[in-house]
């Protein structure tokens, strides 16, 4: 979901779109909100600002800066943003997509808007070679995030055959444990553990399996876990 603040008075007035795109990670968050606010009071302390902030939860690698940030583009297309400011340019354009910085520049080109990060410096919309070389910078980050991407699947295959629970969230009828001494001190390894709810969870499986009414089943199972529905999904 996107969440603006700081709009200005004057909607069509020229101002600094300030744009963090957060993560589950809370201190990067916190680090990319200000990093973004301290380059606009720096570099535009007489620019008002308006701030477009993607909150947790908004997928990056299955959407565009289109779909993510409508607000911002319709400023953008009035003519109302001098300049996008970000803590780097893969906070604003997918590192998978080969042609969304393409699209983007384009956009500011055709309104005057310049793209300015902590990380990459000022992009210019009547700088000749601006576009290739964030083109160039997107083609690496979209290797990197190959290369992430890679990393994460092997870990929790690695995890899986090791016998270690590698998801966020437990399923219905367990709890999970870390596993002292494995993983890392920042994502260590979790075990399944049977809590109080999972023998209401076995007994729901064995009557699906012995083809027992579902919404019935369903019914108790919601009653011993102490909710008002449980959904098939949910198991």
């Amino acid at each position: 979901m996107q969440t603006k603040q700081n709009v200005p008075p004057d909607p069509d007035a020229r101002h600094a779109a300030l744009v963090a795109r957060v993560s589950s990670d809370t201190q990067d968050t916190a680090r990319q909100v200000e990093s973004v606010r301290a380059l606009a009071a720096d570099h535009y302390p007489t620019l008002p600002v308006e701030e477009h902030f993607l909150e947790d939860g908004v997928s990056a690698t299955k959407t565009t800066i289109f779909q993510r940030l409508p607000a911002l583009i319709e400023s953008i297309e009035r003519g109302a943003v001098e300049v996008v400011i970000a803590d780097e340019q893969s906070r604003l354009v997918r590192g998978k997509s080969a042609v969304e910085w393409a699209e983007l520049f384009a956009l500011c080109q055709q309104y005057d808007t310049r793209i300015h990060t902590r990380l990459e410096g000022i992009v210019s919309p009547d700088d000749d070679t601006a576009e290739l070389v964030g083109f160039l910078r997107n083609w690496q980050n979209r290797g990197e995030t190959r290369r992430t991407t890679h990393r994460i699947a092997s870990e929790k295959r690695r995890r899986i055959r090791l016998g270690y629970w590698p998801h966020a969230n437990a399923p219905t009828g367990y709890d999970t444990e870390h596993v002292p001494g494995s993983g890392s001190a920042k994502n260590p390894c979790k075990k399944l553990v049977p809590n109080e709810h999972a023998p209401a969870v076995a007994d729901a499986f064995q009557r699906f399996a012995a083809q027992e009414s579902d919404s019935a089943i369903r019914d108790d199972l919601a009653c011993a876990l102490g909710k008002p529905t449980v959904s098939r999904g949910s198991l």
